[in-house]
């Protein structure tokens, strides 16, 4: 009797032995047929055994008579149309390539050419108005006098050649990183600051504490860098001669890559860009604006002794 109920008891166990096995079987039939092929089939066969490798045998077969049957993509089975379409679109335009040194160069050669045509003659009979000093005259009074006289009254002239004597290697170095022509960024320093690094402009700002405009420091250096723009080009000391001429040329370079004028530009770089809009909507013209100018004429005094 104690046999009987012993080899009952392994009947029911090998039957519950074969129903786990058939249902791992079965687990193992629903799998994925792309995720399990992956494996491949030989380590399929491995892990399955008898019913289950012959199933996966005909699925294989199967798949591989379907995959003949579609067209193959061009671009790779994984990728979708609208990604073919991307790939193909960004290689017919070439958005992908890279310029090489000499396109750049050429570039670099067009937008020189450019700011030099931008330049142009200056007419040095051109009038402009300039605060200077009167005898008898308290603080400073507004004339209106030529370009070659304001830059002989004014002292220009030889703050312009010292720039050239002292920053001259530094310049030339920026205006080939930035496309600038060193004349230009000569003018721009010598209208700016007459060539001294620690310039310091005030600006007046409203005090509500004192209920009146006081004045407060603001642009600096040999560019004139306001605080904004520190921040911009990462500067470690606004006013080294260095770190200013580069942030100064790199943000005249973009305003002449955003107005794609050279007027627009210098204007935009003695005005702001709001400031500019404003003054355009009141009918103002960038090529009568005294400081472009000036900065222009500074420029084709540099131009006259190449540097």
């Amino acid at each position: 009797m104690k046999e009987f109920h012993s080899f009952e008891k392994k009947v029911l166990k090998d039957q519950k032995v074969e129903k786990r096995v058939k249902k791992k079987n079965d687990d193992d039939t629903k799998m994925s047929r792309r995720s399990f092929l992956k494996l491949g089939f030989a380590a399929g066969a491995t892990v399955a055994t008898g019913g289950v490798a012959r199933e996966l045998m005909k699925i294989a077969e199967k798949d591989e008579a379907e995959n003949k049957a579609q067209p193959k993509n061009k671009i790779g089975d994984d990728v979708t149309k609208s990604e073919e379409a991307e790939v193909e679109q960004g290689e017919s335009s070439g958005v992908h390539e890279e310029k090489t040194e000499e396109e750049n160069e050429k570039e670099v050669l067009s937008s020189v050419e450019k700011i030099e045509m931008g330049l142009g003659d200056v007419d040095p009979n051109e009038t402009v108005e300039v605060k200077v000093k009167e005898k008898g005259m308290k603080g400073l009074v507004e004339k209106k006098m030529t370009l070659e006289q304001w830059a002989k009254v004014s002292g220009k002239r030889k703050k312009l050649q010292k720039v050239k004597r002292i920053y001259q290697g530094r310049i030339k170095k920026i205006a080939k990183e930035t496309g600038l022509i060193p004349e230009l960024i000569v003018g721009v320093i010598t209208q700016e600051s007459n060539g001294n690094p620690k310039a310091l402009s005030k600006k007046a700002v409203f005090s509500k504490r004192q209920n009146k405009y006081i004045k407060v420091p603001f642009a600096r250096g040999l560019m004139q860098i306001t605080p904004d723009k520190k921040e911009k080009y990462k500067m470690n000391d606004i006013f080294h001669p260095y770190e200013n001429i580069l942030a100064g040329s790199k943000h005249l370079r973009e305003l002449i890559d955003m107005y794609d004028d050279l007027e627009n530009a210098i204007s935009a770089y003695n005005l702001g860009v709001t400031g500019l809009r404003r003054r355009k909507a009141e009918g103002f013209d960038p090529r009568e604006h005294h400081y472009v100018k000036k900065i222009k004429y500074l420029s084709s005094l540099a131009q006259d002794n190449k540097i």
